[in-house]
C-alpha cells in the first residue's frame, strides 16, 4: 500500500481482492470497576476485574498489557498502575479526581506569564521521561535550556489535551508527545533554623558526633557515651518521648563504618545529623542558605553531666559553636584548594549572602538561641549598657540572627508554654485567642523592650519564635512602630494544631498577618508535631489537598506548608526550619515501621523515585539515593524507608511533597526562600548601613 502510494499507483490497492473474513478472538477487557479512596498521591484509587483473558495468556501478562477507560471519567490508561493477585486478581488504577483535590496540576493553567513551552527542540518529550526531568535535565543539549517544570500537557496519544503532573510519566497516561512548560531555574531554598554544632552545647555530652572532620572520628560509634545498645542515652530518650518520636530505652550505637544505628529521623535529638558530607548533598540538591544557631540549655546540660573542663554557661556554649563554624569553613576551604574556595561560606552582610548564593554555594548565617543571652540584676533595673555591649560583641563575632527568648522566662520576657515540664509560675486562660493550653502571663519586660530596640539599632535579624503570646505581641508592636521586618524561623500554626498542641509554640493568624505587613518572613517547621490527632488537615479552595493518612511524616509538614502558603506573602519566600540536632524529623511512610506507628490509614503509593530531578540553578540535575558514607557507600538512606534521617535528605523531603500532590507553583516560595531571606535582611541592613563598633565579651 505504501509503495503503491509512493509510485503514484494508489488505485492498484483497491483492485486487490479483499481478504477472507476472519473471526476475531475475544479480547481481555476490564469490568466491574470499583471506586475507592483518595490515595496519598492525590488521585482516586479504582480497582477492576479483568475479563475474557485468552487461554494461552497468563493473567499477569494480560493485566499488564490491557488498557482501560475509567467509567464516568475522562481518563483512560494503557495499562493499570498495579496488578494485584491477592486477595483476588484485580487491576489498580489511580485516577485524577477533583473529589480528592479540587485544585491540582490536572486542572491548572498554562502559566504563560512566567513559563516557556519546551517543545520546540530537536528531541521531543515522548512521555518516556517526566516533564520535571525534561525541564531540569542539563545533561542532554537537545532538551534545550534548563528550567523548573510548572505544567505538563499531553499533545498526542491517550488523554490528548489533558494536563498531568510534572512528576507523572506521560507514557503511563498513554502519551506519545508532551509539551512541558518550564520557568527559569530558582536560586535555591533555605533552612532557616538548625543547630549544626549542638554537639558542643549542653556541656558537650548531650549530642554525639562532630559536624566535620575524618568520618571515622567524627561519626564513630556512640557507645562510649550512650553505653551498650544506647541504654545510657537518657536525655535523648526523654527528648524523643516529649516530641512523640517514640519511647526507646535503647538503640543501636553503630555509626561509622556500617551506620546501623544512626543517622535516623528520630535519633538526631542526640546524634549528629548535619555532617559535612550530608550537608553537601543538600547543597547539591538546592540548599543555598541556612541559619546555624548556637544553642544551649542549662537543665539539659546538668542532666547530661557536662564534660570535664566545661560548664553549663550559655556564653561558653555560644563561643564554642561560633568558633566551630569558622573552623568548619576553614576545613572545607582546605579540602577545596584554599581559603575562600569552599562551598561553606559564613556571611555577615546580605550583599555577601547574595553573592554566595549566586555562586551556587551555601550562605551560612550565624544565630543565637539560648535561654539567657545575658542576665540583668533585676527586672526593674535599666540594663541598656549590658544589652548594648552584648549585642555589639556578638555582632563582632559575625552573629546576625537572634532569638531573645527560648525555653525559660528570662530578663527579656516570657517564654511560650509548650511543654508541661518547663511551665513557669503563672499562666492564664487564653481560649479566646484559640489556644487550648494555658498561656504565660508574662510579656516583654522593660529590658525586653530595650533589647528589641537595641537589636533594631544594631540591625540584627529579630526572631519572635519561643516568645509567649504576649511577648510576641509586644515585640511586633515595637517593630511595627519602627517599620522593622521580623522573622519566625521554625514555627507551627495554631489553626493547623489540635488538642494540647494548640499552645503558644504555634503562631496565630493575626501574627502571621502582622509579619506579612511588615515585610517579614514566616518559615515552616519541618515537624512541629507528629501524631495525626495533633493535626487539623488544611483545605483551601485555591490550593491542593494532601491526604493526612500517615502520622509523623511529610504529610504533617504538608498541612502546615499549605496553610502558610495560603496566609503569607509568597514573594517573601517560605523556608524550612528543620531544628536539626534538637528535633525529631519527619519519619518514613514505607518500610518496616512507617508513620511512627500512627497509620497508614491506606497503603501508601506515592514514593520518591530515584534518581529524581533537581531544578535549582547550579545544582546537580538529579540525585540518587544517599549514603551515610558516600565513599564506601555504607549506610544507604532512602527517604521512603528512612524519612528525613539527616540534612542531606532535605531535597528528598521536597520531592516527597511533590509526589503527594503539592504543585511546583506551590513550591516556588520554598525554592526561592534563600533569596527571600536575603531580601528581608537587606531591608534591615541595607548596603550603606554601618555596624556598631565591637566591644568586650559578656561575663
Amino acid at each position: 500500500m505504501i509503495l503503491a502510494f509512493l509510485s503514484g499507483c494508489a488505485q492498484s490497492a483497491a483492485q486487490s481482492p479483499a481478504p477472507p473474513a476472519q473471526t476475531l478472538p475475544h479480547l481481555a477487557h476490564w469490568d466491574h470497576f470499583e471506586k475507592q479512596y483518595c490515595a496519598d498521591s492525590g488521585k482516586r484509587r479504582y480497582i477492576a476485574t479483568l475479563e475474557d483473558v485468552p487461554n494461552a495468556t497468563s493473567w499477569k501478562s494480560a493485566c499488564q498489557s490491557t488498557g482501560a477507560k475509567i467509567p464516568n471519567t475522562n481518563w483512560e490508561f494503557p495499562q493499570p498502575e498495579d496488578c494485584e493477585e491477592q486477595p483476588r486478581p484485580r487491576g489498580v488504577f489511580y485516577v485524577p479526581d477533583d473529589g480528592c483535590s479540587q485544585i491540582s496540576e490536572y486542572n491548572s493553567g498554562d502559566h504563560r506569564d512566567k513559563a516557556w513551552r519546551k517543545d520546540d527542540y530537536n528531541k521531543m518529550n515522548d512521555g518516556s521521561v517526566t516533564c520535571d526531568a525534561y525541564c531540569a535535565n542539563m545533561n542532554h543539549p537537545e532538551w534545550g535550556r534548563r528550567g523548573m517544570c510548572l505544567r505538563a500537557h499531553i499533545e498526542k496519544g491517550m488523554n490528548a489535551g489533558s494536563n498531568i503532573r510534572c512528576v507523572d510519566l506521560g507514557r503511563k497516561f498513554g502519551a506519545t508527545k508532551m509539551s512541558c512548560y518550564c520557568r527559569n531555574p530558582p536560586l535555591g531554598f533555605a533552612d532557616t533554623h538548625n543547630h549544626q554544632f549542638a554537639n558542643l552545647a549542653y556541656g558537650g555530652k548531650a549530642v554525639w558526633g562532630d559536624a566535620y572532620g575524618p568520618i571515622d572520628q567524627a561519626l564513630a560509634s556512640c557507645a562510649p557515651e550512650h553505653g551498650p545498645m544506647g541504654i545510657s542515652d537518657l536525655d535523648g530518650d526523654i527528648s524523643r518521648y516529649f516530641q512523640n518520636g517514640g519511647l526507646e530505652f535503647s538503640h543501636s550505637t553503630g555509626g561509622y563504618p556500617d551506620f546501623e544505628g544512626w543517622p535516623r529521623f528520630n535519633q538526631g535529638v542526640s546524634h549528629q545529623s548535619m555532617y559535612a558530607d550530608w550537608l553537601h548533598r543538600a547543597v547539591r540538591g538546592g540548599l543555598r542558605l541556612m541559619v546555624v544557631f548556637a544553642v544551649n540549655n542549662k537543665l539539659l546540660c546538668t542532666a547530661a553531666h557536662h564534660l570535664p573542663g566545661r560548664t553549663c554557661s550559655d556564653a561558653e556554649a555560644i563561643a564554642l559553636q561560633v568558633q566551630a563554624a569558622r573552623a568548619m569553613q576553614e576545613y572545607i576551604d582546605n579540602q577545596e584548594g584554599g581559603a575562600g574556595r569552599g562551598w561553606y561560606r559564613i556571611v555577615d552582610t546580605p550583599e555577601l549572602a547574595r553573592s554566595v548564593i549566586e555562586q551556587h554555594k551555601l550562605a551560612v548565617v550565624l544565630g543565637i538561641e539560648v535561654d539567657h543571652l545575658l542576665t540583668c540584676p533585676g527586672d526593674n533595673q535599666d540594663c541598656t549598657p549590658i544589652i548594648r555591649s552584648t549585642i555589639a560583641y556578638y555582632r563582632s563575632l559575625g552573629v546576625r540572627h537572634i532569638i531573645p527568648i527560648h525555653f525559660y522566662n528570662n530578663s527579656f520576657g516570657g517564654q511560650a508554654l509548650m511543654f508541661p515540664v518547663v511551665t513557669p509560675g503563672r499562666c492564664e486562660d487564653c481560649s479566646d485567642k484559640g489556644f487550648v493550653a494555658a498561656c504565660n502571663v508574662r510579656g516583654l519586660r522593660n529590658n525586653g523592650k530595650i533589647m528589641i530596640q537595641e537589636m533594631i539599632r544594631q540591625k540584627m535579624i529579630i526572631d519572635i519564635d519561643h516568645m509567649s503570646d504576649k511577648s510576641k505581641g509586644d515585640a511586633l508592636a515595637i517593630m511595627q512602630q519602627e517599620h522593622y521586618p521580623p522573622i519566625s524561623s521554625h514555627t507551627g500554626f495554631l489553626v493547623v494544631a489540635k488538642g494540647s498542641k494548640r499552645n503558644e509554640g504555634q503562631i496565630r493568624p493575626e501574627q502571621i498577618e502582622a509579619i506579612r505587613r511588615l515585610g517579614g518572613m514566616v518559615n515552616a517547621n519541618t515537624s512541629p508535631y507528629q501524631l495525626r490527632s495533633d493535626v487539623e488537615p488544611w483545605e483551601s479552595v485555591d490550593l491542593p489537598r494532601v491526604q493526612l493518612q500517615c502520622g509523623g511524616s511529610s504529610q504533617v509538614l504538608a498541612q502546615n506548608y499549605l496553610y502558610l502558603l495560603d496566609h503569607t506573602n509568597k514573594e517573601a519566600g517560605i523556608g524550612l526550619g528543620t531544628d536539626f540536632n534538637v528535633q525529631v524529623q519527619p519519619g518514613p511512610r514505607f518500610g518496616l515501621n512507617p508513620c511512627m506507628g500512627d497509620g497508614p490509614e491506606h497503603p501508601q503509593v506515592a514514593r520518591v523515585p530515584y534518581p529524581f530531578p533537581i531544578s535549582v540553578e547550579g545544582s546537580d540535575s538529579e540525585l540518587s539515593e544517599s549514603y551515610a558514607d558516600e565513599h564506601t557507600r555504607a549506610g544507604k538512606l532512602n527517604f521512603n524507608e528512612e524519612g528525613l534521617a539527616d540534612i542531606g535528605l532535605l531535597p528528598d523531603l521536597i520531592e516527597d511533597l511533590k509526589q503527594q500532590g503539592v504543585r511546583p507553583e506551590d513550591l516556588e516560595p520554598l525554592f526561592d526562600s534563600a533569596i527571600g531571606y536575603v531580601n528581608l535582611w537587606e531591608k534591615i541592613d541595607p548596603p550603606t548601613a554601618k555596624a556598631a563598633p565591637p566591644t568586650t565579651p559578656p561575663k
